[in-house]
């Protein structure tokens, strides 16, 4: 006895046939079932039913329906909003004014002409050297007062105080 193994092919080519009539038998019976008529179950009508007691009547084919009354289809299916209005304008804030320029005015000393004092101020725009009195302008400022150590000037912006320094550490 001599075992030999199957042929690969002819194992395939069986199942491929099996598949195959399984498949037609299937499609014979699903077309079968849908060219059968199904029963239409009967349904009972209750003698409560007022449309179905109008029917079994027969008063329901002598009564006219009423006319379609069309002004009920001119209602507006979409509402129209109008753009909601723009908001109110926040409230300007004004800002503070931008604080005043530096001066550019330095303080160089301060000396004595007897009982009046006269400030040696030094202006870089003009490059140059200004010894003045109180009451005297210089570049736009009038000069308010003059101290030992400090003058005063005044412009637009109030009065401001130029100031010698010691040269003694703090």
């Amino acid at each position: 006895m001599s075992l030999t193994a199957p042929d690969p092919l002819a194992l395939s080519r069986r199942r491929t046939r099996a598949v195959l009539c399984v498949c037609v038998a299937a499609v014979a019976a699903s077309a079968a079932w849908s060219l059968n008529p199904v029963a239409v179950p009967a349904i009972e009508a209750k003698a409560t039913d007022p449309d179905r007691a109008l029917l079994d009547t027969g008063l329901a084919a002598d009564t006219e329906a009423a006319p379609i009354d069309l002004a009920v289809f001119d209602a507006p299916l979409w509402r129209i909003v109008e753009a909601p209005p723009p908001p109110a304008p926040k409230p300007v804030v004004q800002a503070p004014p931008p604080p005043p320029p530096p001066l550019k005015l330095q303080l160089l000393g301060i000396r004595s002409d007897g009982d009046q004092r006269r400030a040696v101020l030094y202006d870089p725009d003009q490059d140059r050297v200004f010894i003045v009195a109180s009451g005297e302008s210089i570049a736009g400022r009038e000069v308010d007062s003059i101290t030992e150590a400090s003058v005063l000037l005044r412009d637009r912006s109030g009065v401001r105080t130029l100031a010698l320094t010691t040269g003694r550490a703090p």
